[in-house]
């Protein structure tokens, strides 16, 4: 009997670690991209990204951006912190700042969860 208790004890704890998730980092849900039309070179450009979290478990996590000549692509991460979600659809607004290297015609590429939204920036020489 000792022997199937223990049995029955290891299994009941496996399961309670294998049902541990791991965590959830998803892409945030954005719906739109402020930039300013054009900023001098030198300045740096504040990018405002406006969307909303599917649920209220959810929070920003972080921004992740791939920079290119003329073009910058970014990638907003949010993350899940509680399995609990009793309110649907939470708008969020955050913002990041940019610092371009060179002049020109800027593509601001955003990749949310289900859009990609591309804005422009000018960045002109300061004379």
């Amino acid at each position: 009997m000792k022997k199937y208790l223990l049995f029955a004890f290891i299994i009941s704890i496996s399961l309670l670690f294998a049902s541990c998730r791991k965590e959830q980092v998803s892409r945030m849900y954005v719906r739109d991209v402020d930039v300013p039309g054009t900023i001098y070179l030198g300045d740096t450009a504040t990018i405002n990204f406006k969307g909303y979290f599917p649920a209220d478990c959810w929070q920003f996590d972080r921004f992740d951006s791939k920079e290119d000549y003329l073009k910058i692509e970014v990638y907003p991460y949010m993350r899940r912190i509680d399995s609990y979600c009793p309110i649907d659809s939470i708008p969020f607004e955050r913002s990041a700042k940019f610092f371009p290297k060179y002049e020109g015609d800027w593509a601001i590429i955003t990749y949310g969860a289900d859009t990609t939204i591309v804005k422009h920036l000018y960045v002109q020489a300061n004379f």
